[in-house]
This record gives structure tokens, sequence and C-alpha cells, in this order.
């Protein structure tokens, strides 16, 4: 059905119609950019969702090693001790190097706060609201803790941001892991991997 005043003649209704294609594809052509806009944010959501739903995995795994947990009487130190059967993270490293309190009971709060650190996050809600360079350079940071640690890699960031007198960006700081770290291989000497298996 044609758009407009009743056409007089043929001439009058072919221009009508030229003019309603025009119309249709300028009309099909927002359309098809709006649904590019929102399937690029679908894909950044999904993104973003899978990297959170990797850490989140993390968590839980962390939790089942804690869970592992049995009490034993060590005669030599004359006290009740902690020991684990973990398959995923090094429980007796995590327990030294945090100072945990083995005797509190560890929840998947405490997992996910501690997966966060592991990263370069204060707390939790900031690792699932961080933005997508944010999480792929979390990613890249526990993917690659046997080559370099969180300390070493916010010490060469800290020493680089002073030296140059700037503040890198998220972005900024994932550009420089992939080129310093990943692509140069500049990696520290004495990396701390909390994983098992890497």
């Amino acid at each position: 059905m044609l758009i407009g005043k009743p056409a007089h003649s043929c001439k009058d209704f072919i221009n009508q119609y030229l003019d309603n294609i025009t119309f249709d594809q300028d009309y099909y052509r927002n359309r098809l950019r709006v649904h590019h806009k929102i399937m690029r944010l679908v894909n950044q959501k999904d993104y973003i969702m899978n990297h959170i739903n990797f850490f989140k995995r993390q968590a839980k795994n962390l939790l089942k090693d804690f869970k592992t947990k049995e009490k034993y009487y060590d005669e030599v130190a004359d006290c009740d001790l902690h020991r684990y059967n973990p398959f995923f993270f090094d429980i007796d490293n995590i327990v030294v190097t945090y100072d945990l309190d083995e005797d509190k009971n560890f929840t998947l709060m405490n997992a996910q706060h501690f997966i966060s650190q592991l990263v370069g996050f204060k707390k939790w809600n900031e690792l699932i609201k961080a933005s997508e360079s944010e999480l792929e350079l979390a990613k890249l940071l526990f993917d690659n803790q046997h080559k370099l640690s969180l300390d070493d890699w916010e010490w060469y960031i800290s020493e680089a941001e002073y030296k140059n007198n700037i503040t890198f960006s998220s972005v900024d700081r994932l550009e420089i892991f992939k080129m310093v770290f990943l692509k140069d291989g500049n990696f520290a000497t004495m990396p701390n991997d909390f994983r098992l298996t890497s």
C-alpha cells in the first residue's frame, strides 16, 4: 500500500512508488544500523560475561579445594594443624602468603574476594563491574601468574607511570601487558603461582 495522496496519473503513481522505496531503504538501513549496534553491545556483554563466569568458576574451584581441609594433631609442633588435598590451587601457599585463619569457615564470598585480589581488584564487586579491557587484563594476569606475579606487574606499571609522568588507562595497561610481557617475553624471575596446574 502506498503512503501519500492518491495518484492522478501513472507518472504520479510511479513517483510515489519510488518515494516509498527510498523511504523503505532508509528505514531498513537505519534498522540495520541499530541492529548492528545492539549486536556489538550483546557481543561485548557476552565477552564480559565469559570473563566473569571464568572468575566465578575459579572462585568455586578455590572453595572446593578449601573444603578438602582436614584437622590433625602434629606431635612435633604440639598443636592442631590443617592439611588439604587440593586439585586446583596451592592452598598451603595461599594460607601462608595471605596469612589466612584456617580455623575460620572459608566461604564462596571469601573465595571470590581472594580471586578478585589475585588479579588486581580490591574486591569482587569491582571485578564484576569492570570494563572489557580490565577483565581481559585480569584474565591474562591469572593465566600468566606462573611467569609474572601481580606485585611485579603493579610495580612495573607504577614505575612506568612515574618515569613518564602519566596515568595509563585500562586499555593502555592491557596493550603494555601484551606488548612487553606476552610479545617480548619479559617476565619476572620469581613469580608466585597459586595454581597447581598452569
